[in-house]
């Protein structure tokens, strides 16, 4: 399982300022051609290619789910239950699968380009504990990718569970009162709930507390 406090690798410290080259959050202009060299590096980086590389996972799953289930869905198909798992909205199978693939690739695109957006936010606006130590013009770079690792992560959890919760409605096309089974969907939101809740919890920890100067940062 991912641990939000994993170490920032030794790489990304050591070449920091390639990623601070023109400046993140507002401490200086950028040079041309630098936000490219940014995403390039971003991308590139160990940092980020395990969530990358699980997102597009859950895509190719997703795709998948789709293509299995196309023929043997119905024309209109369950798309919305209420609390006992009871259908209350309804789509053509078209609109669903749309909705899904959307979603998903919404999600991943929104969380995974959280960070690159913030970076590019004046210091002043950034919601961060200590900002003015993490956000130094030495450390930035670490602590944006930092926060690039978890939400790559936070994204990968939410696809998952997005995966999760369209595999369930599919199912509930064939059940004979179309009614979501009830303890699938309790037990993946529950196992979500717990997840970001352990995922905040160390994302707090992680910048809550200033490094002393003889002390490595954790």
């Amino acid at each position: 399982m991912f641990r939000a406090g994993d170490v920032v690798d030794h790489n990304t410290r050591a070449h920091g300022k390639d990623f601070l080259r023109g400046g993140w959050g507002g401490f200086a202009p950028r040079a041309a051609g630098s936000d490219l060299a940014w995403g390039q590096a971003v991308l590139a980086s160990p940092l980020v290619s395990g969530p990358r590389q699980a997102l597009i996972l859950l895509f190719v799953i997703a795709v998948a789910q789709c293509i299995w289930y196309w023929p043997r869905l119905p024309e209109v198909v369950p798309s919305h239950f209420d609390g006992l798992g009871h259908p209350n909205g309804w789509l053509s199978k078209q609109g669903l699968v749309a909705v899904y693939l959307g979603v998903l690739a919404g999600t991943s695109l929104l969380l995974g380009g959280m960070t690159s957006l913030l970076s590019r936010t004046p210091v002043a606006l950034v919601n961060l504990s200590h900002k003015e130590y993490w956000l130094a013009p030495e450390r930035a770079a670490e602590t944006w990718a930092y926060l690039d690792r978890q939400l790559g992560w936070m994204a990968v959890a939410t696809s998952a569970l997005l995966v999760a919760v369209f595999e369930l409605t599919f199912r509930a096309a064939f059940a004979p009162d179309h009614r979501m089974p009830a303890p699938g969907i309790w037990i993946a939101l529950g196992a979500y709930l717990a997840w970001t809740a352990g995922w905040t919890i160390r994302l707090i920890a992680r910048f809550d507390q200033v490094p002393r100067p003889s002390s490595p940062i954790r």
